[in-house]
């Protein structure tokens, strides 16, 4: 997670666990990011999550701190 950790990070909090999974970003946004079965079970309403940004405002991942477990998407293809 090093290298998601030099992107832009937003914190969040779970609001939906899903799936799918609804994460409200501090500025106020919400947004539905990707899940696994994994990450939906520990996903409960509530939970601090943080969001990760590509420079240009693209997704690349979120994580749960407390679980330490998350979805890196710098990989996919735009």
């Amino acid at each position: 997670w090093a290298h998601l950790g030099s992107r832009l990070q937003v914190p969040a909090t779970v609001v939906h666990g899903g799936p799918p999974v609804v994460l409200g970003l501090a500025e106020g946004w919400e947004i539905e990011v990707p899940v696994t079965d994994e990450l939906s079970a520990l996903a409960a309403p509530g939970t601090p999550a943080l969001v990760f940004f590509h420079d240009d405002g693209r997704l690349a991942g979120w994580y749960l701190p407390d679980a330490q477990v998350g979805i890196d998407l710098q990989h996919e293809t735009p």
